[in-house]
């Protein structure tokens, strides 16, 4: 490299070695500061009044629950322990009708198109190979 070149490669490189941290300290304080997340309301269902049915698994209990004078039904599925995958899909007569989380109690509202006609399969897949975790038929 000849001397004027050494000379404006060292210049230019002196430059840099000042703009670059200018630069650096301005991206972080033009960043929009952290707005606090609200967390979205869990809303609990309230369960129906009677059990029509129950079945009992290792995983979990499975009810079937109805209220004098409604043609809708609800299915309660209470986990004993938690599931081997993260979450299950919930699909009855057929049709997808939730998520199952985690863990505790959770309902699902079946109208009366979904049980008129017994006996009813329960199936929770997994979501990620779609295979059948547990299978479960009423009768009632």
């Amino acid at each position: 490299m000849v001397p004027e070149l050494r000379k404006r490669h060292r210049l230019v490189w002196q430059v840099w070695a000042l703009l670059l941290p200018i630069g650096f300290v301005s991206a972080i304080l033009v960043l929009p500061k952290q707005m606090p997340v609200n967390q979205l309301p869990i809303v609990r269902e309230m369960p129906l009044g009677n059990i029509v049915q129950s079945e009992s698994t290792d995983a979990l209990i499975v009810s079937l629950r109805a209220q004098a004078g409604l043609s809708n039904k609800q299915l309660e599925i209470t986990l004993k322990k938690p599931l081997d995958m993260p979450s299950a899909l919930v699909y009855w007569q057929d049709t997808f009708i939730g998520s199952l989380g985690a863990k505790g109690t959770q309902y699902f509202t079946l109208d009366s198109a979904l049980v008129a006609n017994p006996p009813f399969l329960l199936e929770i897949r997994n979501p990620i190979d779609q295979t059948v975790f547990q299978k479960i038929t009423f009768t009632k």
